[in-house]
């Protein structure tokens, strides 16, 4: 059905380059692009022929953002990126930096639980100088806010962005006029 609907756009006039498809994975959004040529071949047959080597933009959404980023010489389009193993690793040092005295407590369950609860108040399109305060109205407190403060430090510091950075920055480039 989704190749169906690329097929359609595309034999209607929109140009492959113009179109993205994003998956969760990598390899279903280049099954998914696999399955295009075969469906213009069937139902628009002139349009493969037009369409000729260019291709969409495939990959999972971080991807995309990363590589928009990149096109658009976005600052931090060349910082690196924390997977979710980095991630946690940077959330606990901000912690223990935070709250030296919990040096040797079992930190991973609780760090684990902070990560997605500051995640998905990030992923929501919150300035980041009020999600202390929306931490706090969600039921954190301030050893979760002091801890996020200075996971963010860390990150800026060391020029590390996670997913939920990917996502924020790229926003603006295309919530952009013209994009």
């Amino acid at each position: 059905m989704l190749s169906a609907s690329i097929s359609y756009l595309i034999a209607t006039g929109i140009a492959p380059e113009k179109i993205a498809i994003s998956s969760h994975t990598v390899s279903a959004a280049a099954e998914i692009e696999g399955r295009i040529g075969p469906t213009l071949q069937n139902l628009f047959p002139a349009a493969l022929e037009a369409m000729g080597q260019i291709k969409p933009a495939t990959g999972t959404i971080h991807a995309l953002a990363y590589r928009e980023m990149i096109a658009h010489k976005h600052p931090k389009a060349r910082w690196t990126i924390l997977d979710e193993a980095g991630q946690f690793r940077i959330w606990k040092e901000a912690t223990l930096f935070s709250f030296p005295e919990l040096a040797g407590a079992d930190l991973d369950a609780q760090s684990g639980e902070e990560i997605r609860l500051v995640d998905r108040i990030r992923g929501y399109d919150v300035a980041e100088k009020r999600i202390p305060e929306i931490l706090l109205l969600v039921g954190g407190d301030e050893t979760l806010q002091k801890t996020a403060g200075t996971y963010q430090k860390i990150k800026e510091a060391r020029k590390l962005i996670d997913y939920t950075d990917l996502l924020r920055e790229w926003a603006p480039i295309i919530e952009h006029p013209g994009y």
